[in-house]
């Protein structure tokens, strides 16, 4: 059912999430959550091949994210602020997907999915961004060919393998992710 990668990933992912909560001093603020609903999504552009692009987690695919290699530099700098990844978000209708950070990444990786935190410089800074987003995809799956999509992305500000998991409502896990940037995964 799953590739071996998608196992190591999924095991590997779990031992993150375990050992996140558990230094002496870890950041003990709550995350800052983003929810996107069926009111604010976008349609249509999605080329006929995304999927072959997307990372897909359960009902929910990022799309380009298989298309970032080690050697990509990071999106770029100006001053404290960052340029982030584009990454849309592509949720099945009616599905209602949760994207998180582990608390390991919050110090260097931000979500950048809600509207209202959108720059027109593109320049963000880490502290202004989500840790977790909650998709609510449109219900009816005669809506865009019946999946929502929702523009955003990661902000990264130094290399490193980014980590992230997906569930769906009632806390089950779907799958754990990751994406190079700048920088190898060891599951890659």
């Amino acid at each position: 059912m799953y590739s071996a990668r998608v196992v190591c990933v999924i095991l590997a992912g779990t031992v993150l999430a375990a050992l996140a909560g558990c230094g002496a001093g870890a950041d003990q603020r709550p995350p800052a959550v983003a929810v996107r609903t069926c009111s604010v999504v976008g349609y249509g552009g999605l080329a006929a091949d995304y999927r072959r692009r997307a990372l897909i987690l359960g009902p929910l695919a990022l799309g380009n994210l298989r298309t970032y290699r080690s050697e990509t530099p990071l999106p770029g700098k100006v001053g404290d602020r960052y340029g982030a990844y584009e990454v849309i978000a592509i949720v099945n209708a009616g599905t209602r997907p949760t994207l998180s950070l582990p608390r390991s990444e919050w110090a260097s990786v931000g979500l950048l999915y809600d509207p209202g935190k959108f720059r027109d410089d593109g320049a963000y800074r880490i502290r202004d961004l989500d840790q977790v987003v909650h998709f609510r995809a449109c219900r009816s799956p005669s809506f865009n060919h019946g999946v929502s999509q929702f523009d955003g992305g990661f902000v990264v500000t130094r290399p490193q393998c980014v980590r992230f998991s997906v569930t769906v409502s009632g806390g089950r896990t779907y799958y754990y992710g990751e994406f190079p940037a700048a920088a190898k995964c060891p599951h890659a």
